[in-house]
């Protein structure tokens, strides 16, 4: 799960360890492995909070804390 400024990153192969459970991350280059990113909806690099229903059409917040 990746935040949208990380979407556009490359994937590498790593042997990196999660850093929140310890298991192997082989494909990508996050930090957490997939399933500590989903349960903590978490970017797996950068690990901002996703929260998918922020930025809905037509809302016109202030694009950096969300507030009208």
């Amino acid at each position: 799960m990746f935040c949208t400024n990380c979407s556009k990153l490359a994937i590498l192969v790593t042997s990196k360890k999660c850093i929140k459970c310890g298991a192997i991350v082989l494909n990508n280059i996050s930090v957490i492995c997939e399933s500590c990113s989903n349960s903590q909806k978490l970017c797996s690099v950068c690990l901002k909070k996703i929260n998918g229903d922020l930025r809905k059409q037509g809302y016109r917040g202030c694009s950096r804390c969300g507030n009208k």
